[in-house]
Parts: C-alpha cells; structure tokens; sequence
C-alpha cells in the first residue's frame, strides 16, 4: 500500500520556511512563462498559464467566410482574455491565431487537463437530419406526431433505444405548451437571471435613436390590462408585479444579419433563420403567489426599408379561451409568439448568462490566480477546487463549440456546434461580446444581482426554486467560509 501523501501546510510568502522561499518564486517564474513563443507553441507538458486574446474562433485559412473577428483588445469587441497557446498566425490574418486540428490537443497547462487524452472529432448530421417538425422531435422519444405514447407493444417490438421522456410531457403532451408552464420555466429553468421588476411603463429602448430608430416597445395599457384581474398597469408596476424577459436591445442590432443567412458564404451547413427580437411581459398572480402568467409578448423586426426608421413591432396576447386554445397538431400565434421569445432566452442563455458570465469570465481570474499566488498560499488553496476543469472545458469549447469550423480528415467541413445550433450563428461570440461591454463583476453576485434586477432591496419577486431562493443561503454560507479564510491569509 502506498503512503498517503502529506500536503504542506498553507502559508504566505512573509511565514515560508527561507529554504522554500528560491523554490516558491522559481515555480512562479515557471508558471508565468518569458513571455514569448517565437521558437514553437506551447506543448502538453508546458505549464504555462499566460493571455492570449479570442482569437483563434475563425479560420480563415479553411474558408473566408469561416473568419470570425478577435474579441479582446478593442472598444469595438471588448471581451475576457483566454489561456496563450502560442500556436503560430494564420496564413491569411495574421491577427487570428491557426486552428488546431480537430484530433489534435489545443494547448492548456498540462496541470489543468483533465479526463479524456484527446479531443474526439464530432460528428454532426447533415442538414436533411435536422428536426424539420415537432413530430420529429416526439419520435426521438419514441411517441407519436401528436407527443402520445403509442401501445407498449410496438415500442417494446420496435427495438429502439429511446430516451426517456421528459416529465413535461409524460402525462399530458401538450402541457409544455401551456402559458403557466411556460412561465415556470422561466423562473425554474437555465435563465431566470434575466428576468428584471418593471419600474417604467412603458418599457424603453437604450439603443441609440441616431442608428436604430424608435426601438421602445409598443406594448400597451389596452394589451395587458385585460388580463390582470382588474388591476391596472400603474398599480402593478409599484406593487412589483410586473416583470419582463428583455432581449429586444441584445438581439435587434444583428436582427437583419441574422436573418439574411444563409447567404452563399453559409454553404447549407446551417439551416436558415428567421427570428424576431422580443420582449415578454409577466404579471405575478397575488402578492404571496409564486406563479407568473405571461400577459404579452412583442416580437420585432427591424425596419424593411432601412434601420435608423426603427422597429416594425407586434404585440401578441394570449387566447381569450381557458384553455390557451391548444389543439394537438396546431399551434395559434400566441404559442409562435412563445416559441420565438424562447429562441431569444436560449441564444442570451448560452452565450451571455452561460458562457460570458461563468465561463468566460473565470478564465483569466484563474490564469492570474496561478500566476501570481504559490500553491502555498491560503487564498490558492480555497479557490483552486472551484477552477478545477474550466481552462480545459474551454479550450474544448473554442476548438468544437464556439468556434467557425475546421476540417475533418475526409475534406469535410465540420461547423462549430453552437453556429448550427443557436440562431444568432456566426454572430454568436460577436454578440456576446457587445453583451460584455456592460458587465460588471460585482453586479453579478448575490444580493447584489437580485436588488438590481428588482429595483429595490426587499423585492416581491416570484418564488418557484429561483435562483434567489437558492441562491442567498449558499452565497451565506461561502462568505463565512471564505471570511476565514482570508483571515488566515492575511
């Protein structure tokens, strides 16, 4: 059996042992590098922790229309810095960095890999794989076109490895497609960090009028009153019941770009889209009530002659019928209308909430770690658990996902996941760039996130498992942890 081993005991530079103290500043001198990568890029053995800009997301030696622009550096596209690589310039930019081949290793500091050797090359389906209806989708999980469980029978003699269906839909196939549960969602799902008080009515635009025109919304008293159980705007506004999911200023200054693709540059690799920019208003049902109902939503395009004449906006409200006038099969413009304010939330989702504002954002807080404290000291004791794996998910992120695309070994073209997945497509990153022109370390954490979005320090804002009634106790507990912490670190 092997000795257990014994790790040193934590101390800062002024309390280390003088024999120690040559080989704490040596490993730190290791760790930051020279500077330089002129002789050759970084190799899996190097541990370097050093920055580097976003440029490596386009490859504009594959194709030109491949070539993505560098986030970092620029007012333009301001953005975090990622971990060097030292990989050499692309031919034909050399402002971006050369691609690394799909089944070759992208650089990270061999003490941050973890898990598999290798990056595999994916696969993704052509085109005509695509979902082409929501019939499709049911079938993933072996139920009809109308989302039904078909006889035991046939699924057991089909043989087919289904997944398991959600819990939505196990009982009722069409309970996703209800206004509560699309609400629920909101509070309970991936991004309920986006859904602010509403302190003005009504709702205004900060895009500038010199370039986009009149983009304030066009929703009205008349659209949403008639379903607030006789309550008015005005009082729901200072009983801080009205809420809204705002993407309307993230997503309108790509709209029409976004909207032109495919263009001949796309090749057919990613499907067309066709969205709106929206808005949806939510009205909290009673005041010690965790249900939010949507009471509108403004789906907007920009102007079709040219933009500085603003947005061409409608305002959509639910059916009149109890039952949000679902028919297996068919589908109202209210329940489109939801679809495409679902579109919006998912793209701010992934590449602002998810991955500029956890991901992203981290990266160069660990290089610095790394660079500037030892091992031994406290501080880099307590945070080195929390950054386990985040240089290395990124990387993969930036060689697989985030990325333009690189090519397979066959001479095929393999597009990053997130272009042929989310609409904004080859917009993605640049959009998330712009998104981080207003970010702001300190309003991201709790209390101070949820005070922000509610307008006021003691808010009514909706409970369904949010994110602030998990959020707060957790944020307690990690303060007092690492209070102490730095009162050992001095």
């Amino acid at each position: 059996m092997g000795v257990p081993r014994r790790q040193a005991p934590a101390c800062v530079k002024e309390e280390t042992p003088s024999a120690l103290l040559k080989y704490r500043e040596d490993e730190l001198g290791a760790l930051r590098g020279d500077g330089e990568t002129t002789e050759r890029p970084f190799q899996p053995w190097d541990r370097v922790y050093d920055y580097a800009l976003y440029n490596d997301l386009g490859n504009p030696d594959l194709r030109q229309d491949l070539a993505r622009p560098v986030l970092g550096g620029s007012q333009e596209y301001p953005y975090p810095r990622r971990t060097k690589t030292g990989r050499p310039a692309a031919k034909t930019d050399p402002r971006s960095e050369s691609r690394a081949p799909l089944d070759e290793e992208i650089y990270v500091p061999c003490d941050e890999r973890v898990g598999f050797a290798s990056i595999p090359a994916p696969t993704l389906p052509p085109l005509g794989g695509h979902f082409r209806s929501l019939a499709d989708v049911y079938r993933l999980f072996g139920l009809d076109d109308l989302g039904r469980l078909p006889e035991a029978k046939a699924v057991i003699n089909s043989g087919a490895p289904f997944p398991v269906v959600p819990q939505v839909i196990s009982v009722n196939p069409t309970h996703w497609r209800k206004d509560e549960e699309f609400a629920r969602q909101m509070i309970a799902g991936a991004n309920p960090v986006c859904i602010k008080r509403v302190t003005k009515f009504p709702l205004a635009s900060e895009l500038d009028r010199g370039v986009f025109g009149d983009q304030d919304s066009k929703i009205t008293k008349d659209h949403v009153e008639k379903n607030m159980g006789g309550m008015t705007v005005q009082q729901a506004v200072e009983e801080g019941r009205l809420y809204v999911v705002d993407h309307h200023d993230w997503v309108m200054p790509y709209l029409k770009r976004i909207n032109e693709l495919p263009a001949s540059e796309e090749k057919a690799e990613v499907s067309q889209r066709k969205v709106y920019a929206a808005r949806t208003l939510l009205f909290l049902d009673g005041e010690d009530s965790s249900m939010l109902r949507p009471l509108a939503i403004e789906l907007s395009s920009p102007h079709p002659e040219k933009e500085q004449l603003g947005a061409v906006s409608t305002v959509y409200t639910p059916p009149d019928s109890g039952d949000d006038g679902i028919t297996a099969g068919r589908f109202s413009t209210w329940e489109l209308a939801k679809v495409y304010a679902s579109a919006n939330d998912a793209a701010e989702n992934n590449f602002v909430t998810h991955w500029l504002n956890t991901h992203a954002s981290m990266e160069p807080i660990v290089i610095a770690a790394n660079r500037q404290l030892s091992v031994l000291h406290p501080i880099h004791r307590l945070l080195k658990p929390h950054f386990r794996k985040t240089l290395h998910i990124n990387a993969v992120a930036r060689q697989i996902i985030v990325g333009s695309g690189d090519q397979r070994k066959d001479g095929s073209v393999f597009r990053g996941i997130d272009e042929v997945t989310y609409f904004p497509s080859k917009y993605n990153m640049e959009m998330s760039s712009k998104a981080y022109k207003a970010w702001n370390f300190t309003d991201l954490a709790l209390p101070n996130d949820l005070i922000k979005r509610s307008g006021k320090r003691r808010s009514k804002e909706a409970r369904d498992g949010g994110a602030g009634d998990k959020g707060l106790p957790v944020r307690g507990g990690r303060a007092r942890h690492v209070g102490g912490d730095q009162e050992v670190g001095g």
